[in-house]
């Protein structure tokens, strides 16, 4: 449902959400959370996240090691 990042952006207000992005396909959105552990990692999926409106379901996967990154695309500055 289009409620979980809603122009209310109620996302943005939960603790440790980074970023909540639209997707295509079968997941409506990817939510980017950071957490110290996973009981902090878990009181926010399901204290927070799973009580915005419209959040039906979560499926969690976890980054075990960065492999590659680079820095974020920046526009570039109109002329």
């Amino acid at each position: 449902s289009s409620d979980v990042c809603s122009s209310d952006l109620e996302v943005e207000k939960l603790n440790g959400v980074r970023a909540c992005y639209l997707l295509s396909g079968e997941t409506d959105f990817l939510v980017h959370i950071v957490a110290p552990d996973l009981d902090a990692y878990n009181k926010i999926v399901l204290n927070q996240l799973m009580t915005l409106p419209g959040a039906r379901s979560v499926r969690t996967s976890f980054v075990l090691d960065k492999i590659h990154s680079v820095p974020p695309l920046v526009p570039p500055a109109a002329s």
